[in-house]
C-alpha cells in the first residue's frame, strides 16, 4: 500500500467501515496488503453498540488483544497468512504483525503496550519534518491503524508509527512514541490531540476554512477548535486556511484553498499545496519568520507570494512563486526528480543560487549562475527572463543569457529587450527561469537536466 497520503489513509478506513461485520461477535483475522512488497497485517473489527475496552500487547513473536467489553472475539480463517487463536471469549493471540483496528460506534478505549512516550524531535533541519510520500509498493509500514469510529473515544498509540482516526465524538488521542499521523474531522466538540515523541502530524478532511495555531495549541474551524499538543507537522483542509507554526521547526502544508501559512520562528518547511494535488494549485501566502526556512511552492501557477523573513532561506519551485527581497537562495532541482518528495538526491541544497542579481544596468541584469558538482564535467544552460505566468496566455520574453563551464560559480549577464527594460525600470515582477544540463563524466552517458526558477522585483 502507498504511504501515507492523507487521502489514501482515510479512504482505506472508510472502505473498511463499509464492509459487512458480524452482529454476534467481534472478528479478527490475519490478512495481507496488495503489491510487490505486500505484507501481512491483522484486522480487528468490533460490533455495533459496544463500548469497547481494547488492550493490545506486542511482545516477541506474538500480539495479544483483549477486549473486555465485547461479547466474543471470533478468529476468522486466514488465507495462508497466519492465524489468530482465541484463548478465551475476549482474548486472542496472533502473530506480531501490524494491527488495523475498527472500533465502530460506542465510547471506546484502546491502549497499546509497549506505548512509550518517546523523545521529542531535536533536528534543526526542516527536511527532517517533511512528509514522506514514498510508494512502498504494498508494504505496511505503520504499526497500527486505529479507526475509533463515532462516540467519545480514548486512543493511546504504540511506541512506533501509528495512524489514528478519532472520527466524531469527544475524543482524546495520545500518539505516544513514533511518528504518528492523526486524521481529524471537526465535529463541533473539542478533541484533545497529543502527538507524543518523534515527528507527529495532523491532517484535516474538511472544506471549510481552518485556523490552526501550533503555538496556541489549537486547530479547527474558527469557534470549533481542537486542542493540539506536541504536533510538528500540519496538513490543512481544502478551504482557505490560516496555519501558524511555533518557534521550533515545523512542517506546514496548506493543501487546497488560498492559504496563509506562517512558519514563525525555527527552521521551517512551508508549503502552499502539497505536490500530491496532481498539479492543481492555489494562490497562497507563505511566510517564514525567523530561522533558516525552506519554501516548497510546487506545483505550478497561480502565483503564490513568499515572505521569507529573517535567516538564510531557500526556495524549491519555479516561476509561480513571487519572492520578496528577504529570500536569499533558490535550490537547483534535478529533472526528472521525485514527483512529490523533497529529497537530497534531487534537490541540491548544497549548491543553491542567489536570488538577487549581482549587478544591474538600464539594459542588463547579471546573476551568479551555479554549475553544481554532481559527477559531471561541467554545465551549459540558459537564464530566461519573462513576464510572470498567466493562465492560457504566453509569457512576454524580456531577455536571455547563456552559460557554459566547469562546476562552480560564474556571472551570467542577460541583455534586456525594450519590454524587459520597461519591466525592470517599472519595478514589475520578473520571472527568472533557469534550465541547464550537467555533462556526464562517463562516456556515452546522457546529460542530467536541472532547473530552478522564481519571480522577483529585479
Amino acid at each position: 500500500m502507498n504511504t501515507i497520503t492523507r487521502a489514501a489513509l482515510i479512504a482505506t478506513a472508510v472502505i473498511a467501515l463499509l464492509l459487512p461485520a458480524s452482529t454476534s461477535a467481534s472478528t479478527i483475522e490475519v490478512t495481507a496488503s496488495a503489491g510487490t512488497n505486500s505484507s501481512e497485517y491483522i484486522e480487528y473489527r468490533t460490533t455495533k453498540g459496544e463500548n469497547n475496552r481494547v488492550r493490545v500487547l506486542f511482545k516477541g513473536s506474538t500480539m495479544v488483544l483483549v477486549d473486555k467489553s465485547t461479547k466474543r472475539i471470533r478468529p476468522k480463517r486466514g488465507a495462508g497468512f497466519g492465524t489468530c487463536r482465541a484463548t478465551s471469549r475476549q482474548r486472542v493471540v496472533c502473530p506480531n504483525f501490524p494491527l488495523y483496528a475498527f472500533l465502530r460506534d460506542g465510547n471506546d478505549r484502546l491502549s497499546v503496550a509497549p506505548g512509550d512516550k518517546g523523545l521529542p524531535p531535536t533536528s534543526d533541519s526542516p527536511l527532517a519534518y517533511a512528509e514522506s510520500y514514498e510508494d512502498t509498493e504494498g508494504a505496511v509500514v505503520e504499526k497500527m491503524l486505529i479507526d475509533a469510529g463515532s462516540g467519545d473515544d480514548f486512543v493511546s498509540g504504540s511506541s512506533l508509527n501509528d495512524i489514528i482516526l478519532p472520527r466524531s465524538g469527544l475524543d482524546r488521542v495520545e500518539g505516544r512514541g513514533g511518528p504518528d499521523r492523526i486524521g481529524l474531522q471537526p465535529d463541533g466538540v473539542t478533541d484533545k490531540i497529543i502527538g507524543g515523541g518523534d515527528v507527529d502530524s495532523v491532517s484535516y478532511s474538511i472544506d471549510v476554512p481552518l485556523l490552526i495555531d501550533l503555538a496556541a495549541r489549537t486547530g479547527g474551524p474558527p469557534g470549533d477548535p481542537d486542542t493540539l499538543a506536541q504536533i510538528e507537522r500540519v496538513h490543512g483542509g481544502s478551504g482557505d486556511d490560516v496555519i501558524r507554526g511555533t518557534d521550533r521547526p515545523d512542517a506546514l502544508y496548506g493543501e487546497g484553498g488560498n492559504d496563509e501559512v506562517d512558519g514563525r520562528g525555527g527552521n521551517d518547511l512551508v508549503t502552499g499545496d502539497a505536490p500530491v494535488t496532481g498539479g492543481v494549485a492555489s494562490a497562497n501566502r507563505l511566510i517564514g519568520g525567523d530561522g533558516d526556512d525552506i519554501f516548497d511552492t510546487r506545483p505550478g501557477s497561480p502565483t503564490s507570494t513568499v515572505d521569507c523573513g529573517a535567516g538564510s532561506d531557500s526556495h524549491v519551485g519555479g516561476v509561480d512563486a513571487l519572492l520578496d527581497p528577504s529570500c536569499e537562495l533558490a535550490v537547483i532541482r534535478i529533472v526528472p526528480g521525485s514527483f512529490i518528495s523533497i529529497e537530497s538526491e534531487t534537490e541540491l541544497f548544497d549548491d543553491p543560487m542567489k536570488v538577487a542579481p549581482v549587478a544591474k544596468t538600464a539594459n542588463t541584469v547579471t546573476f551568479e549562475a551555479v554549475c553544481p558538482q554532481r559527477d559531471n564535467t561541467g554545465c551549459n544552460g540558459t537564464i530566461v527572463l519573462q513576464s510572470p505566468p498567466v493562465l492560457n496566455e504566453p509569457p512576454v520574453n524580456y531577455g536571455i543569457g547563456e552559460f557554459a563551464g566547469p562546476p562552480g560559480r560564474a556571472n551570467v549577464t542577460v541583455g534586456l529587450n525594450a519590454a524587459g527594460q520597461a519591466a525592470v525600470a517599472g519595478n514589475q515582477p520578473v520571472a527568472v527561469n533557469i534550465q541547464m544540463e550537467l555533462q556526464p563524466t562517463a562516456t556515452n552517458a546522457p546529460p542530467t537536466r536541472a532547473q530552478l526558477g522564481w519571480q522577483a522585483d529585479l
